[in-house]
């Protein structure tokens, strides 16, 4: 595992958090002030809308961008053919995974175990 991190310039202090497939839901903390990755202005040219650095912005994941700059590609989840974004993973503050029942309800994923080797 530490010649794994080390191969990606991973820090041996890193945490696992999650893992991620095509269409899941990510919740992207930015710091106080920066302006949502998507939000009801980047449709309409409106008043840009600007994180409270508190609450998480809640994105589909589309993929990898850059494997070696640790990059993601996402899309917003009210529109399905959106222009994609990436997202630089070292420059915000935090992520989370979200899950939906089958009502509809969105919920946060906790505790996602890594698991590298299959029986």
């Amino acid at each position: 595992m530490i010649i794994r991190k080390k191969k990606r310039l991973i820090s041996t202090d890193s945490k696992f958090l999650f893992s991620l497939h095509s269409d899941e839901l990510i919740g992207v903390k930015r710091k106080k002030g920066q302006p949502y990755f998507y939000d009801s202005s980047t449709d309409d040219n409106g008043v840009v809308l600007y994180h409270d650095g508190i609450n998480f912005e809640i994105l589909r994941f589309v993929g990898m961008y850059n494997d070696k700059s640790f990059t993601i590609e996402v899309s917003p989840t009210y529109k399905k053919n959106k222009k994609r974004r990436t997202i630089a993973v070292r420059t915000e503050l935090g992520f989370k995974k979200y899950s939906t029942d089958v009502l509809g309800n969105v919920y946060e994923v906790k505790e996602n175990k890594l698991k590298l080797e299959f029986e």
